[in-house]
């Protein structure tokens, strides 16, 4: 397993314990603008984005971690910025905070925390071929692109 990496600028924050398997999910979310008419037929619009959203929820974080990732969503703005994420199969994703505008975390043991993260995530390597053509997208992520072959 990698370790959770969150990516903006020159910020970086590698935490130090990752969630558990089972505390780690991904879900596809059809973003489909639908209405009803009167007669009772479904329009449904066709042109629709579908979004992947990670939760990640950590037992026992310890305060270091918790208060360097707060640090990392207030220089993003919660939602206002993207940002890369390593998530911990060690796949690289363009992100997006996800969640509610208020973030919780609970007191489980002595300097230990539980939290959970919502993102908003897409490939990363899809958007850099899309902006930059496959030869940037080898030159600049060489090394992940190698690492998964």
């Amino acid at each position: 397993m990698m370790s959770v990496i969150f990516e903006y600028g020159a910020m970086t924050v590698t935490m130090n314990r990752d969630p558990a398997m089972e505390n780690y999910s991904l879900t596809r979310k059809w973003m489909s603008p639908s209405i009803r008419s009167g007669g009772g037929t479904m329009f449904v619009y066709d042109k629709s984005i579908v979004k992947t959203i990670a939760d990640l929820t950590w037992k026992h974080i310890d305060q270091t971690d918790l208060e360097n990732l707060l640090s990392f969503l207030d220089a993003v703005g919660g939602n206002a910025e993207t940002f890369n994420y390593t998530d911990p199969k060690g796949n690289l994703w363009e992100a997006q905070y996800w969640g509610p505008p208020d973030l919780r975390w609970t007191p489980v043991e002595l300097m230990m925390q539980e939290f959970t993260i919502t993102l908003s995530c897409w490939s990363a390597f899809y958007f850099l071929a899309l902006e930059g053509g496959v030869d940037r997208l080898i030159a600049e992520h060489s090394e992940h692109l190698m690492a998964e072959y």
